[in-house]
C-alpha cells in the first residue's frame, strides 16, 4: 500500500531535512542532526529538540555518551539516538492528492517496507505508474 504525504507547516523543510536524514543514514545522534542545519538554514538547541520530541515524527532509539575534555577536567552527559516514527509521519503529512504544480516537499511511502520516494524524482519512471495505479485500486 502506498500512501502520498506532503511536508507542510512552519517547520516543514527543517522537519524534512531530517526526515530525509534519518532515512537515508538510519539512526543518528542529536549533534548529528544538528550538524545538518550549519548554513543558511539554521537551527536552536532548543528549536531542534522541539522539532525531535514534540512533534511526533521521531522516536528515541538509544542514547550515546559524549565527553569533553578542558584542560584537567573532563565532563561526559548523554544524548539521544532518533529514528523516524513512520505511523507518526504518515498521521501527520498523509494528503489525498497532490498539488501537479509543488516541484518539492511531496513523497510517496510504501506503509509496508516503509520506502520513501520523492515524488518529482519518481514521475518519470515506471515505478510511478505502479504506483498510481495501486493508489486508485484502494480508493
Amino acid at each position: 500500500m502506498y500512501e502520498m504525504l506532503r511536508f507542510t507547516g512552519k517547520k516543514s523543510r527543517k522537519t524534512e531535512r531530517i526526515v530525509m536524514s534519518l532515512y537515508e543514514h538510519g539512526e543518528q545522534s542529536t549533534h548529528e542532526i544538528e550538524s545538518l542545519f550549519r548554513g543558511k538554514l539554521g537551527v536552536t538547541s532548543q528549536e531542534l529538540g522541539n522539532i525531535l520530541k514534540k512533534s511526533g515524527l521521531f522516536k528515541i532509539n538509544g542514547h550515546v555518551t559524549v565527553s569533553r575534555y578542558s584542560g584537567s577536567i573532563s565532563h561526559s552527559y548523554d544524548i539521544c539516538k532518533w529514528i523516524i516514527d513512520y505511523e507518526g509521519l504518515i498521521k501527520k503529512y498523509r494528503v489525498n492528492e497532490f498539488n501537479p504544480l509543488a516541484t518539492r516537499s511531496q513523497y510517496i511511502i510504501n506503509t509496508d517496507t516503509y520506502e520513501l520516494h520523492s515524488l518529482p524524482s519518481l514521475r518519470n519512471t515506471t515505478l510511478w505508474e505502479e504506483i498510481q495505479l495501486t493508489i486508485k485500486k484502494g480508493e
